[in-house]
């Protein structure tokens, strides 16, 4: 299990040739999500973000933990999206956390913060009048772009004003 990196080849298969080795290896489970966001590279594995570091001797650098371990019928922070960071200039990374929490959050590379911006049981079950027993999987990949249904506004992120301080590294 690791991250490894490749550079285009015409003349392999694929037209990428892959190093051997792992650029990064050593996590708990494997990578679930890479994302680009304000000019850096991500990916996440289980409740842990890590950010790359590029240069000569590139390296991975753990950025962000979510507070909550994941358990074995989760595997973590999913569907690492850039959007425009709603408090300001620049952008955030909208993720999801399934598992015990199942969350739709951002994070913040220039501050290290994390906003939870709902929880998505507790959501779906005002909205159906029922308990959730089980979890949900809210982002298998990026987001998807939606309309707003109160401003008509095409946005790729809808996100509300419940901002929720969570763990910072």
């Amino acid at each position: 299990i690791g991250v490894f990196s490749g550079v285009y080849d015409p003349d392999s298969p694929g037209s990428i040739r892959w190093d051997k080795t792992p650029e990064f290896s050593g996590m708990a489970g494997r990578p679930m999500a890479f994302g680009e966001c304000a000019g850096a590279l991500y990916f996440s594995s289980y409740e842990k973000l890590y950010r790359r570091v590029d240069g000569e001797n590139p390296r991975w650098e753990l950025v962000y933990e979510h507070p909550v371990v994941v358990n074995e019928n989760g595997s973590g922070l999913r569907g690492l999206t850039a959007i425009p960071n709603p408090n300001g200039s620049g952008e955030v990374l909208l993720m999801t956390m399934e598992g015990v929490t199942d969350q739709i959050f951002y994070f913040d590379p220039a501050t290290g913060n994390a906003t939870i911006e709902m929880n998505i049981i507790e959501y779906l079950s005002k909205q159906l009048g029922t308990k959730n027993q089980g979890g949900s999987i809210a982002a298998y990949n990026n987001m998807c772009w939606a309309t707003d249904t109160l401003t008509g506004r095409s946005e790729e992120h809808t996100l509300n004003s419940s901002h929720v301080r969570t763990s910072r590294m």
